[in-house]
């Protein structure tokens, strides 16, 4: 019985190690995505660059003779944009999927759909192109192989390339950023190559720790835990790379946000769900174009709405990974006002979490005592004045009288200051 006990504790220490192995194999797919998005929104592409690019992708993975996209048109039809392969065939599938409903069905699940084509050998993918709020379009595809020898890491990873294709041609049409390729085009192409090369082997590695001896369960976990740290760390510098002027940012409001919630009665896990949170609270800036983030001058009313879609991207890019606290949801929260004066939902009150209230204010702080490229810092006096004249009404009070109180602590504004 001793024996039976031990083996018993045993197993359930492997079973966490694979739990938290397909945590870190989650973490590094939503990588892969940011990738992609680096990839478009670092370079001067088109709409046909990007489907070229998916395209080649999802047809090489799947092994498909044929196969295109759909993209929803003026009229609002669907009508073949791109495709590889028997065009006319994708036609003649697409008015049988029509007629019996198998296309309307695919669109509103927004998951990989397996049907048998009609010839009666091969197989149809059907795939919906989304973003959190519309339809792109659609993915047809005609495959030789059986469904059953798929995996799901197959079908994982093409929901995550052809959603993420889906919200940059979103980008593309909302803000006319259609422009010529240009040399950077296939630099990033070689960065991108490069880092799936990179992620593939960090994989395998990943596997092999799962079969390690018993005895290495706890240093195992304690390297994933690392991992998962410098995953997050390394979101954030995705950012500030971009932006010279926001270099640190993100550490920085992590670091004052995590503060105040163990001030006003946060636990200290809760804390370190802030810093996390913080750390990427601004990665939706990736999908904002460069030259608006450093723009030496003030932004006009288009450049500022671009910004403001930035909470929202975050959580898109973030909702996937299973973290033990609400990241995603206060990346989004970090510009909502208690008043509903933020953005992007215009939430009020208790709508907010407390770890996005604590976001808002070091964020606010931060942004204002430092410098910007269209104005010098103003100083954290003017920091201070901001949250006294709207304490309360935009920032949480408890909050606010938690930053006033750590502002007057000399050694936090000497480490806060270096």
């Amino acid at each position: 019985m001793r024996y039976r006990g031990v083996s018993d504790d045993l197993e359930y220490q492997l079973a966490s190690l694979k739990e938290r192995h397909r945590f870190v194999d989650k973490v590094l797919d939503i990588v892969l995505r940011l990738n992609d998005f680096s990839f478009v929104s670092g370079s001067t592409v088109s709409r046909e660059v990007v489907l070229g690019e998916t395209l080649r992708r999802v047809k090489r993975l799947f092994e498909c003779s044929s196969a295109g996209f759909y993209l929803v048109d003026d009229e609002a039809a669907f009508s073949l944009a791109r495709f590889e392969g028997d065009g006319g065939r994708l036609e003649a599938e697409r008015e049988i999927l029509l007629k019996d409903g198998s296309f309307a069905w695919a669109l509103n699940r927004n998951k990989p759909v397996l049907l048998k084509a009609s010839d009666g050998d091969s197989t149809v993918l059907l795939h919906a192109m989304s973003t959190s709020t519309r339809t792109m379009g659609m993915f047809l595809g005609i495959m030789n192989s059986d469904r059953g020898a798929l995996l799901d890491s197959h079908l994982y990873f093409v929901t995550v390339v052809l959603n993420s294709a889906a919200s940059v041609l979103q980008y593309l049409e909302l803000f006319s950023m259609v422009r010529g390729l240009n040399e950077d085009l296939e630099l990033k192409v070689e960065e991108l190559t490069k880092s799936e090369r990179e992620l593939t082997l960090y994989k395998e590695d990943l596997e092999r720790l799962v079969q390690l001896r018993t005895s290495e369960l706890a240093d195992a976990n304690a390297r994933l835990g690392d991992t998962v740290i410098g995953v997050v760390d390394a979101m954030g510098k995705i950012v500030e790379s971009r932006d010279p002027y926001t270099a640190g940012h993100q550490r920085r409001v992590a670091s004052v946000a995590s503060t105040l919630a163990g001030m006003v009665g946060m636990s200290e896990d809760e804390a370190e769900g802030v810093r996390i949170a913080g750390l990427v609270h601004d990665i939706g800036k990736i999908a904002i174009p460069a030259e608006i983030l450093t723009k030496p001058a003030k932004l006009n009313k288009l450049e500022f709405k671009m910004v403001q879609t930035h909470p929202e991207a975050g959580f898109e890019m973030l909702r996937s990974i299973v973290f033990p606290w609400p990241v995603a949801d206060m990346v989004r929260q970090h510009h909502e006002r208690l008043d509903g004066s933020g953005y992007p939902k215009g939430l009020s009150g208790d709508e907010i979490f407390m770890g996005a209230r604590c976001l808002a204010v070091a964020d606010v702080v931060e942004a204002i005592s430092s410098h910007r490229p269209y104005r010098p810092g103003l100083g954290i006096e003017e920091a201070v004045l901001e949250l006294k004249l709207n304490r309360g009404s935009c920032y949480d009070s408890k909050v606010v009288d938690a930053c006033l109180e750590l502002i007057e602590d000399p050694s936090f504004m000497e480490r806060y200051l270096s």
